[in-house]
């Protein structure tokens, strides 16, 4: 079933004594739901190790949030729109949920050498779908669970997705530079 292992437990117990959280609320040693307390622990440490990550991911993404027209993609058309990652960790935990290997971009976002985009079902928009990675002005990949290959909607709304980017002139570096 879905047992807590001792070395899951440990670890958890570990991380809170790195965030300094001493506590003993039953809450904190004991969650309802250790693998969601535990989740948000791990990404607590990775943004304090990564902060400057953090820092670019998020410039990169408000400034994609403020592009005039986006909200059309964001909001999404036939059966599909776009998400944008707002930390390093949106990307791990992505490519843990596709078992693909988007997670290992985290360095290539923040530092605006490519920006990788989340394609979701409007229906479902908070189960990861598809990703694109678009790169030099164009759309470098698009992949699903365990790499499949969109089939030919999803690349139709890719594409037009990544002529809107590329009408925007949007650039990760330029966006990083600004501020």
């Amino acid at each position: 079933g879905n047992e807590v292992t001792y070395y899951e437990y440990e670890h958890y117990i570990e991380n809170l004594r790195k965030l300094n959280i001493t506590s003993n609320a039953k809450s904190d040693i004991y969650p309802k739901n250790f693998y969601v307390a535990d989740r948000n622990i791990s990404r607590q440490i990775d943004e304090e190790l990564n902060a400057e990550q953090v820092k670019a991911v998020r410039l990169i993404s408000e400034g994609l949030r403020k592009m005039e027209g986006i909200e059309r993609f964001m909001q999404g058309s036939k059966g599909l729109l776009v998400k944008v990652p707002e930390c390093p960790a949106d990307l791990k935990e992505e490519g843990i949920s596709l078992h693909n290997c988007i997670g290992t971009y985290t360095k290539s976002v923040s530092e605006g050498r490519t920006f990788i985009f989340f394609i979701r079902q409007i229906d479902i928009p908070d189960k990861p779908f598809f990703a694109m990675e678009y790169r030099n002005g164009h759309i470098s990949q698009i992949h699903g669970n365990h790499n499949c290959n969109p089939d030919e909607e999803i690349k139709a709304f890719c594409n037009s997705f990544a002529k809107y980017l590329q009408l925007m002139k949007f650039e990760p570096k330029k966006l990083l530079a600004a501020a």
